[in-house]
């Protein structure tokens, strides 16, 4: 079990979330989706995420561990996340920045997206000023914020804004990661990196921040 755990913990580790997210929604089939219908376009994007959310996060935590400002890549000590996650939010909001520009010149085909990044950025935010008193779950947050958005926008797309092809199959996949909320704090406990409070509350803050932020289309 701790193998599984520490695996799954590695999978579905903060860095990564972004990134699913981004193939997760785009595989929501609705007119506004275009995006889905055109591949190079796409690759483009993923690239993008993938250097600014993944890559660049990474090196910075891997430069902070080379110079002795973080002690361990887990950071399991609570003040060593707080430059993590203060660079992280940079990230963030540089790619939301240029979402938000792309957004306005592909006539709102991104704007559930753009929603589900603006509550990624609320969301670490908080998770920072929390982390100056107490250390909450970061995986709960990202895997919990990463189902509770995606669950947003299936029901906001099954409403009055589109109509969407392939509700069944979204449906599954939205039912998997509402099982990955529960698989990934139960890793968290089985590795003692957490308490049941600290991952509860991790979960509610991320799912209830990006359900309501997709669902109720803000951001700036």
């Amino acid at each position: 079990m701790i193998s599984f755990a520490k695996v799954f913990s590695v999978i579905f580790h903060p860095v990564f979330i972004l990134l699913y997210s981004f193939c997760f929604y785009f595989q929501i089939d609705h007119h506004q989706n275009y995006l889905n219908t055109n591949p190079s376009l796409f690759i483009s994007l993923f690239i993008f995420i993938f250097i600014m959310g993944v890559v660049f996060p990474l090196i910075s935590m891997l430069i902070m561990y080379r110079s002795k400002t973080i002690s361990s890549l887990s950071i399991p000590i609570r003040k060593e996340r707080l430059p993590i996650l203060s660079l992280v939010l940079i990230y963030y909001s540089m790619i939301y920045y240029v979402f938000w520009n792309w957004n306005n010149q592909w006539a709102n085909s991104l704007e559930l997206y753009l929603s589900f990044l603006f509550g990624g950025i609320i969301t670490l935010f908080l998770a920072t000023l929390i982390t100056l008193k107490w250390k909450i779950s970061l995986h709960s947050i990202a895997i919990s914020g990463f189902s509770g958005g995606m669950l947003g926008a299936l029901l906001e797309t099954i409403g009055d804004w589109a109509y969407v092809y392939n509700i069944e199959e979204m449906m599954i996949y939205n039912t998997i990661l509402l099982l990955l909320i529960g698989l990934v704090a139960y890793s968290r406990l089985i590795l003692n990196s957490h308490t049941p409070k600290q991952v509860l509350a991790g979960t509610a803050l991320g799912f209830t921040i990006e359900l309501t932020c997709v669902l109720q289309h803000i951001h700036i």
